[in-house]
């Protein structure tokens, strides 16, 4: 089994999620979007279901390895937050395709095992990157002391209520709006001294 060919099928579903919706993705659609006839699709894929319990968690990993990536460049606590907040919302179309995929599965959760186990593996991690960050900032003295557990569920909360909130808009040229409160948002909520606007 070819892990890149595999990889090229997750690719394209995604990229094919993110622009016809959750509903239009069919192995047929997906063959055609791959490149690759359908049986190939079938060969790694026995079902949508499968597909789709794969797709989410491949997601999800892409998105912690960015992020993971960020933390080990962090060289503050305000830094990090900045490279969250851009990565999250870089620009229409991509935060968009990224944020608007992740919102089908975690909406699937509530009744879709697989789904919500996914999505507690994502927010944990989440959390454990957001929580070292935070946890070496406090002690450093850049941030004040705080509920360190508090400040992660909060903040993982702001980010997806502001993404959630922007992808209702009509007008998606209001995501720089939606980025800069997040961005302070965020700030106030660890106690970050100096808030910086230039991004």
């Amino acid at each position: 089994m070819s892990t890149a060919k595999k990889e090229l099928l997750l690719e394209a579903a995604y990229e094919e999620i993110a622009a016809r919706g959750l509903a239009a993705l069919t192995l047929d659609a997906l063959a055609a979007r791959a490149g690759v006839s359908k049986g190939i699709t079938v060969y790694y894929f026995n079902s949508k279901e499968q597909l789709l319990d794969e797709l989410f968690v491949w997601l999800t990993d892409r998105i912690l390895s960015e992020l993971d990536e960020l933390a080990k460049q962090v060289e503050s606590a305000s830094s990090f937050i900045t490279k969250v907040v851009n990565y999250f919302f870089s620009s229409a179309q991509k935060s968009r395709a990224l944020y608007g995929t992740y919102l089908y599965f975690a909406a699937s959760a509530s009744h879709n095992q697989a789904f919500r186990r996914t999505k507690r593996r994502f927010h944990d991690r989440l959390g454990q990157i957001a929580r070292s960050v935070i946890v070496t900032a406090v002690r450093s003295g850049e941030l004040p002391p705080q509920d360190i557990e508090r400040t992660v569920v909060l903040s993982q909360l702001i980010i997806e209520g502001m993404l959630s909130r922007w992808l209702t808009e009509e007008d998606f040229a209001v995501l720089p709006l939606y980025k800069d409160c997040c961005l302070q948002e965020l700030y106030s909520l660890a106690g970050c001294r100096i808030v910086c606007r230039n991004w």
